[in-house]
């Protein structure tokens, strides 16, 4: 019983909307945010969620626009392929998103002959822009440990794709 009321509230979350995020989505190869305006962007409050079912359209169209691949993920704790490719399964899984006042910011792992922890800022307001990295830090799980890791200079950033 315990068992099957754990099943049924699992399936009832990951099926819970997208919370909503009114923005138009970054433009292709958008301006990068500095490193200072991504440090203040992440202590912002975020409303996170943890199912790909519930990121907010805009915010897969940025990540697309930003790095230049579709955003195709799966869910925390679900295999994803790796150096060992499974059929139909993407190399992405999502670790988290954070919906913010005119922002977002996405944090997943890429599989791969080596996996790695990457995450994305994206800023919706006046100065729009986006800046993605990968996070020598793999532990990272929420907007403070991200927050952290990033001041601490824990990531590298990705070169600016034309």
């Amino acid at each position: 019983m315990i068992a099957a009321t754990a099943v049924a509230v699992g399936l009832y979350r990951t099926r819970i909307p997208a919370p909503p995020f009114n923005v138009t989505p970054t433009q292709k190869n958008p301006p990068l945010l500095a490193r200072s305006d991504v440090e203040n962007l992440l202590r912002m409050q975020y409303r996170i969620v943890r199912s790909v079912y519930q990121v907010p359209d805009a915010l897969q169209q940025s990540f697309t626009n930003l790095a230049g691949i579709p955003f195709r993920m799966v869910d925390p704790g679900r295999p994803m392929s790796t150096d060992y490719i499974i059929p139909g399964v993407p190399s992405r899984r999502l670790v988290f998103a954070g919906i913010g006042e005119g922002a977002a910011v996405l944090v997943y792992e890429q599989g791969g002959y080596a996996n790695t922890l990457n995450a994305a800022v994206f800023s919706y307001s006046n100065g729009r822009g986006a800046w993605i990295g990968t996070l020598n830090n793999r532990s990272v799980s929420d907007v403070p440990t991200l927050r952290a890791a990033v001041e601490s200079g824990q990531f590298r950033t990705w070169e600016k794709r034309e």
